[in-house]
């Protein structure tokens, strides 16, 4: 137990475009749900299931990249 709290984080995988690529868009889209304008339409479930394919995708790439 004791060697597990004296190892350090790591966040290599921050470096990774992939990764990053759905952790923008991902954080955008959270953000985005909060609904804090009414100007912007709703998102389409088309919208959604390109975004969730795209994700997939891109994790797939940054395992084997």
């Amino acid at each position: 137990m004791l060697k597990q709290l004296r190892s350090r984080f790591n966040i290599s995988f921050a470096a990774n475009p992939f990764y990053m690529y759905c952790a923008a868009f991902a954080l955008a889209i959270f953000t985005y749900s909060w609904g804090w304008s009414d100007i912007y339409p709703g998102l389409s479930s088309g919208l959604i299931i390109f975004l969730v394919l795209s994700f997939a995708i891109f994790m797939i790439a940054g395992f084997f990249f």
